[in-house]
């Protein structure tokens, strides 16, 4: 099993160090011996009579997907015994070779890509651009998970290595109806 530092850095490296540690540790169960290539995670936290945090954590592997969809989570170390069944997490895996479509789109408030923003000398991603991908079985995927380039600069400075290994994954007949044919 991939030790919770490791999930911990790759946290970290995003800005995500504060993600509840039960959330950590179900992904790093998930990634089991596997290294993290690209992860990404938007959260926010509300302070009430508690601190809870809802959000969301996408990672690849060089084999696998993760994601962890939690709200109301509570880290709960003020009062362990505290009931927590307003609190939903999700964490799950599937298969890399399940992807059936990678698309660039706009971002979520429909802005165009101009050709200034894709001509980009620093080679950086294009700041209003967002992938969108289809893994059989699941539910559409949009990253990196924050519209806001300068919130996480690392996350979208990795995208064209995603892209890059995406491709492999879509290039890789699997068995799930896509891959390379010829007709």
């Amino acid at each position: 099993m991939a030790s919770s530092p490791d999930v911990a850095a790759a946290l970290s490296a995003v800005n995500a160090h504060d993600m509840p540690v039960h959330v950590q540790m179900r992904l790093a169960a998930l990634s089991g011996d596997e290294t993290i290539t690209y992860l990404d995670a938007h959260q926010s936290s509300t302070i009430g009579g508690s601190r809870t945090t809802s959000g969301e954590v996408v990672a690849f592997t060089p084999r696998l997907v993760l994601q962890a969809v939690f709200q109301n989570s509570q880290a709960r170390l003020d009062n362990p015994d505290a009931n927590s069944h307003e609190a939903t997490v999700r964490v799950k895996c599937w298969s890399r070779r399940a992807l059936t479509t990678l698309s660039i789109d706009p971002d979520v408030a429909g802005h165009r890509n101009t050709d200034a923003e894709w001509d980009d000398e620093n080679g950086r991603w294009p700041a209003r651009s967002r992938l969108t991908l289809t893994y059989t079985g699941q539910p559409v995927m949009t990253l990196p998970l924050s519209e806001h380039r300068n919130s996480k600069p690392e996350t979208w400075a990795a995208l064209p290595e995603l892209v890059k290994s995406l491709h492999d994954d879509l290039a890789t007949d699997t068995g799930y109806g896509v891959g390379s044919e010829v007709l």
